[in-house]
């Protein structure tokens, strides 16, 4: 069962956006919602041209309907989790007791065909009765000595008696302990079962919530981590009418400004845990556009999700550094570019967050500063 007290959540605060540099801003937004798409005009400031931009696109509604309710909240997931947890506790608790009262009425069933045998060879009215006590068997017996019979032959019947007595109380003793062994394995491997379902349900509810457990240095706290590469690659289709927008471009350095320029000036705001859409400070890229609100990650792997509708195969980063997020791509580098460098190839970084515009391979002074205490995540 997975207790909250065991979950360390990574939650990204964007803080780097008080710049001096010049702030991107939109001059203008609107959308009109239709039955199955809702249509955004959205008229922006974009370093990429110079001047003011307006670009019309479309979402589908089922897509910016799923995008609010994928993501939960870390408590919800673990509600959910200990809900079925629960009830696979109780499937198999079911389980178990229908074997073990199944074997036993067996048990009980064989003990009384052996005794039956065994008291037809003793005179007629000799008995042997097998009874249940506390869930334990037990044998009650009568015999009946033969008309006539010497007391030596009594005697003897009487030791043979109760020599084939002890042996089928031994054999039943021995079933039993076979029995209870059997139950005791049952047990043990409904555990196993019991905890490796457990982890297959946290895993499933985490995925569902575009969440993933990173390597922790204790074993017994999970790090729960949004899985960015796979809101990104999910999210490509959703946003393939918006990556049309951006196809008049030279080179892919013109394509990643244009496409950086417009995520710039969408107006940010942190994302909080309580918001109703976010799980793990994130909301995911529909939700970003629909809401028209977001900050540093949220809007990097929207934009990744948008660029990669161009270039699929283009290697792309999310790079994280304490309480900020942005992009890098294996581009070209150009002299001033800041870039970072990964398995030998070097990446050109880009900031999405906004407000301040900037071009690629531009960051934001407070950026540079602590760049050197990087995570990076491949997207591509």
């Amino acid at each position: 069962m997975v207790s909250n007290k065991y979950i360390c959540l990574i939650l990204l605060t964007c803080s780097f956006t008080n710049v001096t540099l010049v702030s991107a801003e939109q001059t203008d937004f609107k959308k009109i919602v239709s039955k199955e798409v809702t249509h955004y005009l959205i008229t922006y400031r974009s370093n990429a041209f110079g001047g003011l931009k307006t670009i019309a696109f479309t979402l589908d509604n089922k897509d910016i309907e799923k995008g609010r309710q994928t993501l939960r909240q870390h408590a919800e997931i673990d509600s959910v989790v200990r809900q079925k947890n629960q009830q696979v506790v109780e499937n198999t608790n079911q389980q178990i007791q229908s074997v073990i009262e199944h074997n036993f009425q067996a048990l009980y069933e064989q003990a009384q065909s052996q005794a039956s045998l065994l008291a037809r060879r003793y005179p007629p009215g000799t008995t042997i009765n097998v009874t249940i006590q506390d869930k334990n068997l037990q044998l009650t017996s009568t015999l009946q000595f033969k008309p006539g019979a010497s007391d030596k032959e009594n005697r003897q019947l009487q030791i043979a008696f109760t020599q084939e007595l002890e042996t089928l109380a031994r054999n039943i003793n021995a079933q039993a302990k076979e029995h209870h062994d059997q139950i005791n394995q049952l047990v043990i491997d409904s555990k196993k079962g019991i905890e490796n379902t457990s982890k297959e349900i946290f895993n499933s509810e985490l995925k569902k919530s575009y969440a993933t457990i990173v390597n922790s240095d204790n074993e017994f706290i999970p790090i729960i981590q949004v899985d960015y590469r796979q809101v990104v690659l999910d999210y490509k289709p959703a946003l393939a009418n918006l990556a049309k927008q951006f196809s008049n471009t030279a080179s892919t350095r013109e394509l990643i400004a244009t496409i950086t320029s417009f995520f710039q000036s969408i107006p940010y705001q942190a994302i909080e845990d309580k918001d109703r859409f976010s799980a793990l400070g994130i909301v995911l890229p529909t939700t970003l556009l629909d809401n028209n609100l977001g900050d540093c990650d949220t809007k990097a792997i929207a934009a990744a999700s948008t660029l990669l509708n161009h270039l699929p195969g283009l290697p792309l980063l999310l790079v994280l550094v304490p309480e900020h997020a942005l992009l890098a791509a294996a581009i070209k580098s150009e002299p001033g570019d800041s870039s970072i460098t990964k398995d030998g190839i070097t990446y050109v970084l880009f900031e999405v967050a906004g407000p301040a515009m900037t071009i690629p391979g531009e960051v934001y002074p407070k950026t540079k500063e602590i760049l050197a205490n990087h995570q990076v995540i491949p997207l591509h």
